[in-house]
């Protein structure tokens, strides 16, 4: 059985980096992903609008968003810095942003889960979700780069 799966088990929470859409199971995300949804149990922890996108992970000049503004909004999906968290995405170049900013910030107990969703769907023994689990909202992620800018705006004002 996969390691993360018995991980997960244990308590480690697998946190998803996917857009909103990949994450409720309306698209895969990727041409060659074939299955739709999320590790059962997964927790979505944010992204952007779709797979080639992170944007709520960064301000309109480009640069990272302020890590406590993005813990801030983790804390609301019961996401908290003691918690043992996975982060991946379809593949993991997304993940590794989230898991990035807690390294920046001193989290000890994050990793990357390497292979993502694509991984997991290709087991068919681990479990999945199809649907935001006890349909779970989308959150405010309190981001519009990635929508349209005013000339000078923040994302934050």
């Amino acid at each position: 059985m996969d390691q993360k799966y018995l991980k997960q088990k244990e308590g480690l929470k697998l946190i998803s980096n996917r857009a909103w859409k990949e994450y409720n199971g309306e698209i895969s995300g990727y041409s060659y992903i074939k299955g739709i949804g999320e590790p059962k149990g997964a927790i979505w922890g944010m992204a952007g609008h779709n797979s080639s996108d992170i944007s709520d992970f960064y301000d309109p000049d480009g640069t990272l968003r302020n890590p406590n503004e993005i813990f801030k909004l983790w804390e609301k999906m019961d996401i908290k810095k003691d918690d043992e968290l996975a982060f991946y995405c379809g593949t993991g170049w997304r993940g590794s942003v989230a898991w990035f900013m807690t390294q920046l910030t001193g989290w000890e107990k994050t990793y990357l889960y390497d292979g993502g969703w694509n991984a997991w769907q290709m087991d068919k023994s681990l479990p999945i979700q199809t649907k935001a689990p006890k349909n779970i909202k989308k959150i405010d992620t309190q981001n519009d780069y990635g929508k349209v800018l005013k000339a000078k705006a923040s994302c934050k004002s």
